[in-house]
């Protein structure tokens, strides 16, 4: 928005010849419950665009919309924590992030572009993690991003780790059309970079 461009403009990063690439988003998870709840009015607004009402929203689904103070509010903790693929209400709700986190990422590089950013942009993402502070799917804005930053703190404590962040590396690479997947925040040993290179060539 007209804050983060004040930004851009007074650290002149635009012309800077040493800045090869700007990550969006500083975070690659949408938050835990209360977090959340900052995106409720968007929710609403997106139930009503993509269903006409609330309640025809709640009898295609079959249930209730969840509600914070009688107000429509995402999914709790608990039910984005439990195994399995979730109820239709859930599936809607992580149709609205996409659409979210994609409308809010064209934005950012529309702005860029208008400001005439040469560098490239990246779209900061999640490995995996805990299912309830909702991890953001790689493949939410990548369209207008020139490669994928994903999150993976933790790679090395054990094989599960790094087997995950090897499926989402491919998947990165997958729903990105081929676009370079980096890793970061690994604090690895010397020999990561050659080790996540060979491990990701598909």
């Amino acid at each position: 928005g007209a804050q983060g461009r004040a930004l851009l403009e007074a650290s002149w990063l635009v012309d800077d010849p040493q800045v090869v690439a700007l990550e969006v988003g500083a975070r690659s998870v949408l938050g835990a419950e209360k977090e959340r709840r900052v995106w409720d009015a968007a929710w609403r607004d997106w139930l009503i665009e993509q269903y006409g009402s609330i309640a025809h929203a709640e009898k295609i689904w079959g249930q209730a919309v969840w509600r914070h103070r009688e107000q429509p509010t995402g999914p709790p903790d608990e039910v984005l924590a439990a195994a399995g693929p979730g109820s239709p209400a859930v599936s809607a709700y992580r149709r609205f992030v996409d659409d979210l986190v994609s409308r809010r990422t064209g934005e950012i590089r529309r702005m860029l572009e208008e400001m005439g950013w040469r560098a490239l942009v990246g779209v900061r993402r999640s490995w995996g993690g805990p299912p309830e502070t909702f991890p953001l799917d790689a493949a939410s804005g990548v369209v207008h991003a020139d490669f994928v930053s994903l999150e993976v703190t933790g790679l090395l404590v054990d094989e599960n780790a790094r087997a995950q962040a090897e499926q989402v590396t491919t998947y990165a690479r997958g729903v990105g059309a081929g676009k370079p997947v980096i890793w970061r925040s690994v604090a690895a040993e010397a020999g990561a970079l050659d080790q996540q290179a060979e491990q990701v060539q598909v």
